[in-house]
């Protein structure tokens, strides 16, 4: 409260900084990047520009993976998701295995 919403960085280091003993990670993370988003979104309508623009334009696409977390899966389940992914239009997938 109180602070200056176009000074981005400095909120995002704050935040981080309140919850670094108690919250690293998980909810306190995605909570601390839906606050950023909606800032940079903020200071790209009153710049008149877009995230794409900001952020410096190099590409107009980014590579992407499909990740899972397959714990448990027997190995043809496992292959069954690989497929399922790359069928989905996916060229390469990440995976946690683990044996149960």
């Amino acid at each position: 409260m109180g602070q200056d919403t176009q000074d981005i960085d400095a909120l995002y280091d704050g935040m981080q900084w309140h919850v670094h003993y108690v919250a690293r990670g998980g909810i306190a993370s995605f909570a601390i990047s839906a606050v950023d988003i909606a800032l940079s979104g903020l200071r790209g309508k009153r710049l008149n520009t877009s995230l794409l623009q900001m952020a410096g334009r190099a590409l107009d696409r980014c590579k992407a993976y499909r990740g899972g977390i397959d714990l448990g899966y027997d190995l043809p389940r496992l292959m069954q998701s690989m497929d399922d992914y790359i069928d989905a239009g996916f060229d390469a997938v990440k995976i946690n295995i683990c044996q149960p």
